[in-house]
């Protein structure tokens, strides 16, 4: 049915690949019980065996979402991206954007809540917190960004060195949608969709974190990527700071991501000049320049009290100093 006037209209995407149809149908449940706004649906069946799910065509179709097939699975950021394509060209103006993950469970204000908050104050992104449980709704956590401690960002360098935004918690109008589509596009690192758009987001303007949990997120041995996620990058720390071989070389990796981002980014003229000498994007620019540029946000980071960030652009200094593919801008 149509919706009032004053509410505000959301596009979810939500990608399926092989999903429990329990939880996917608890999924679309609390999708299409969300109040307060004027919903519309994408949803992504990314690969065949996951489009030929007649279960979950049915679901689909019953929820009244538009439907994207992707023979070949694209994995997770490339079905979101082919969703977020569909949702943009059939969107209106003053349209919003989600993303919904294939099983979790959203709170019945979700929506309204984080609509409100963009529309009031015209962030280019808004996100939530969330619970964290298990498949049988047995609670693990009540916060999932205290359960990682989770710190937000204050600029785009922070975005670009450490994501806090999850795709399931977060709403973001039309040019953020556009901006981080373009990106998803062009970007072949292992970046996921949710840290692309948070990217896109800190480049264009301010990301306001909502300290609710708005969703319960579903934790399990499914999950390809899981709450605690932490734990194993700083396991990685550990073991390269035991063998500077394997240091230097994960350190170089995980510069030469940000880089491909950060070189996207100043083509279209939204890299900040810090981060153009840091990341080593457009003219070129002396050692000195770059080593001062990472100094000033070395020491910011550590005043902040944000050791985990400043660990990874201690990382990046490094490999921007010594890693050879980074002596010379390309």
């Amino acid at each position: 049915m149509p919706a009032a006037d004053s509410e505000l209209a959301v596009t979810v995407i939500i990608a399926f690949h092989k999903p429990d149809i329990g939880l996917a149908k608890r999924q679309i449940d609390s999708i299409l019980a969300q109040a307060g706004v004027t919903l519309s649906g994408v949803a992504v069946l990314d690969g065949d065996e996951t489009a030929d799910d007649a279960a979950l065509r049915d679901l689909i179709a019953a929820a009244g979402f538009d439907v994207v097939t992707n023979p070949e699975p694209l994995g997770v950021k490339g079905a979101f991206a082919s969703g977020l394509e569909r949702a943009l060209a059939q969107a209106g103006d003053g349209q919003f954007f989600c993303y919904a993950d294939q099983d979790d469970d959203w709170h019945v204000e979700k929506l309204a809540r984080l609509a409100a908050h963009a529309q009031r104050s015209g962030a280019a992104l808004v996100h939530c917190d969330a619970r964290v449980v298990a498949e049988d709704g047995t609670l693990i956590a009540n916060s999932l960004h205290r359960y990682e401690s989770r710190r937000e960002p204050n600029d785009l360098l922070g975005t670009l060195l450490l994501n806090t935004v999850t795709g399931m918690t977060c709403l973001f109008p039309m040019m953020t949608a556009r901006l981080a589509l373009a990106l998803m596009t062009q970007y072949n690192g292992s970046f996921l969709h949710d840290h692309i758009t948070a990217i896109a987001a800190a480049s264009i303007g301010p990301q306001i974190y909502l300290d609710e949990a708005l969703v319960d997120y579903v934790q399990h041995g499914g999950n390809k990527i899981g709450a605690k996620l932490h734990q194993s990058m700083a396991r990685r720390r550990a073991v390269g700071s035991q063998h500077m071989a394997l240091y230097r070389k994960t350190s170089e990796a995980m510069y030469q991501e940000r880089r491909a981002v950060a070189q996207l980014l100043a083509q279209r003229g939204l890299l900040p000049r810090p981060l153009q000498l840091m990341f080593r994007t457009g003219h070129p620019a002396g050692v000195t320049s770059m080593m001062w540029a990472y100094t000033r946000s070395l020491f910011r980071l550590f005043a902040e009290l944000d050791f985990r960030r400043w660990m990874l652009a201690m990382r990046m200094m490094d490999a921007a100093l010594f890693g050879p593919r980074h002596l010379h801008n390309v």
